[in-house]
């Protein structure tokens, strides 16, 4: 597929707004997701397929359609890795890791976001990188590891960003924030808590952002013993929670202030919480939460000695029980499902990467004798000498061709020419490692490229290849009398700001002018 990064004004406009509205307009976000699906398979470009199915996906589990959402996301992973469009994956395996928290595997969760992290880190996506951190904060918060929960809420500060201007973004750090506040209440920290709640200031905040907000306020005043505030911000709590009109984001907040009440003996609070979800959560689908909030139900009930209210509490837990048993198989199936399906995805990513890698080595090799060809050796040229610039080492060009090999061609034939430009290649092959690349420039000339070697030790290296040159031409030629020798011009430099790698690589080959004038079968090194 073609791959289009110039786009036109509508499309930019079309993405900005997505990026923008995702979290708080999911029907327009859907329409404009389908639109660039659209276009973006006119246009076969795999970024634009990619960020529209991610976005796409999003709002699928905005409406809790996990079915869509699952479906989207992994089309939106396939033209990701074939874009190699680092900061959609890190933002697509950084919602698999949020799904499977919600769905309490926590392990796999950790898998999601340290892939996540990979791909963020592969081209610092620094705001991304602070959102995954800060998700993986929240898998040990639940896990009630406070500290290491902290430390990696401390990590994502370093990197979101911390002057939003868009909604999506004063959302990531609002969240943040709330994390922080509650993280450190966790820990007893009850005024560092304090001050992390307050730096909360953005004018308008998601339904789901203020009840945390008001649990805070809840826990914060009763632990510094203002139990009427505390009280006071329950009731508003209450009122606040009576449209329902709030996503299954909320529903950890909501056990944790349940665990909470439960801890303090607060029972009839309790109730009053447990008495305004019922209409909620009969309407709701998730039966994990159901069961959670349940086991509060019959905790209550036990404690005022409701026998008639138990005996039905507990009639309903073995049937949400036995409920749960089957959406948790039915969850593992789907999940499993997922793993493979992504695991096929990254071996067919792997295998194209590879096809793609054995074609791009192909083209940088010389055809006949397989060794680096003049573009692959203009390209390590241009790297060696920025490199010596950079460090202020010294490197080297030797060119060198075969003597007399027109006469070899016109006496022998070309069959037997091409028989002596792979011995040399073999020869200048074993020579190749890290500090010295040896390369076929076209006809019977070849160079050789030094790193950071000593004069004395790169006359060692081109001395003993004419040696090597001479002894197996002997063995091949005997027949003929035609033994093989070559000549070789070399230029030795620490680069100079006055002078560029074409200069030297001309320096090297009036080197190699200037020994075929002089005497061919020799060596001459010049220092640039």
């Amino acid at each position: 597929m073609k791959i289009t990064h110039q786009y036109s004004e509508e499309i930019l406009e079309k993405k900005q707004q997505i990026e923008e509205y995702h979290a708080s307009n999911i029907k327009k976000t859907k329409a404009l997701c389908k639109e660039l699906v659209h276009i973006g398979e006119l246009l076969e470009d795999e970024n634009l397929l990619g960020f529209a199915y991610h976005y796409l996906a999003l709002s699928y589990h905005f409406e809790n359609k996990f079915q869509k959402f699952q479906e989207a996301l992994v089309i939106g992973l396939k033209y990701q890795l074939r874009a190699s469009d680092s900061e959609l994956l890190a933002r697509t395996y950084n919602v698999l890791g949020a799904t499977a928290v919600f769905s309490t595997n926590n392990s796999q969760a950790m898998d999601y976001f340290i892939t996540a992290l990979r791909y963020a880190k592969k081209d610092n996506h620094r705001e991304i990188i602070g959102i995954i951190n800060g998700n993986i904060g929240n898998v040990y918060r639940e896990l009630a590891d406070y500290q290491k929960a902290l430390d990696y809420l401390q990590l994502s500060l370093a990197d979101i960003d911390l002057n939003p201007t868009t909604f999506v973004k004063q959302m990531d750090l609002t969240i943040l924030y709330s994390n922080m506040a509650f993280t450190l209440l966790d820990l007893g920290e009850i005024e560092e808590a304090y001050y992390w709640y307050r730096k909360i200031t953005f004018d308008i905040i998601h339904r789901d952002i203020q009840i945390a907000l008001y649990i805070f306020e809840i826990r914060y005043f009763h632990l510094i013993g203002e139990t009427k505030k505390s009280g006071q911000k329950l009731q508003q709590l209450l009122i606040f929670l009576e449209p329902g009109d709030f996503s299954w984001i909320s529903y950890d907040d909501i056990l944790f202030l349940c665990r909470f009440l439960q801890e303090s003996g607060n029972v009839d609070a309790l109730l009053q919480i447990l008495s305004s979800l019922d209409r909620i959560l009969k309407q709701s689908n998730l039966t994990k939460f159901k069961l959670q909030f349940l086991d509060y139900k019959i905790f209550c009930y036990e404690e005022k000695n409701w026998q008639p209210k138990l005996v039905a509490a507990y009639a309903a837990h073995y049937k949400l029980s036995k409920q749960l048993e089957k959406e948790v198989e039915e969850s593992l199936r789907k999940d499993i499902h997922l793993r493979e399906e992504l695991e096929a995805i990254r071996n067919e990513h792997q295998q194209i990467q590879s096809e793609n890698l054995l074609l791009l080595e192909k083209s940088r090799q010389d055809f006949l004798t397989s060794l680096p060809n003049r573009e692959w050796a203009e390209e390590q040229m241009v790297l060696l000498y920025l490199n010596a610039i950079k460090h202020q080492t010294s490197m080297a060009i030797e060119v060198l061709d075969i003597d007399n090999f027109k006469c070899f061609n016109d006496t022998l034939g070309h069959q037997h020419g091409d028989r002596y430009l792979l011995m040399l290649a073999g020869l200048l092959d074993e020579m190749n490692d890290e500090d010295v690349f040896c390369a076929r420039q076209g006809g019977d000339e070849f160079v050789i490229l030094y790193r950071n070697k000593t004069t004395q030790e790169i006359l060692a290296i081109a001395e003993r290849l004419r040696q090597n040159v001479i002894q197996l031409s002997m063995i091949e030629s005997e027949d003929h009398q035609l033994p093989m020798t070559i000549s070789q011009g070399i230029c030795h430099f620490t680069p100079s700001g006055d002078k560029t790698i074409v200069d030297y690589y001309q320096l090297a080959d009036k080197a190699l002018y200037t020994v075929k004038k002089r005497q061919k079968n020799d060596i001459y090194l010049t220092q640039g």
